[in-house]
């Protein structure tokens, strides 16, 4: 079957192959639906467009802000029996550790650390003997 459009994980697929992070600009008609949109990325972000798109530069340079300083770890791979959890400890934060969290306006000289504890379920530890 031939689609005149790629679907959204088509689009997602592409995009993060290719280590692209959408930026949204919309109008408030449709921030909604792109929040929802946003979702389907791993990083990404959803901003208001003014009606005349006068606030688009703007726009770009507040969203490519809030991106670059924010560090989330992420599990690229799900491996069937384990599991994976970390604690943030950002900068500001004063070392107290976030469950899960992520890191957001770090900037340069900044440090952000990750604590990660990695557990096999019982049945996996089973299949490796």
């Amino acid at each position: 079957q031939i689609l005149d459009y790629p679907s959204i994980h088509q689009v997602v697929k592409k995009m993060v192959q290719n280590q692209m992070i959408p930026i949204f600009g919309v109008t408030d008609k449709v921030l909604d639906l792109y929040n929802g949109v946003k979702s389907f990325f791993p990083y990404g972000s959803v901003g208001e467009l003014s009606a005349d798109s006068s606030n688009l530069v703007q726009l770009i340079v507040e969203e490519y802000e809030s991106i670059s300083s924010t560090i989330v770890p992420r599990q690229t791979k799900q491996i069937p029996g384990l599991k994976m959890e970390w604690l943030a400890k950002c900068p500001g934060n004063d070392g107290e550790g976030v469950y899960e969290g992520k890191c957001s306006e770090v900037g340069i000289q900044q440090n952000a650390t990750f604590e990660f504890t990695v557990t096999a379920d019982e049945a996996s530890t089973k299949r490796r003997k």
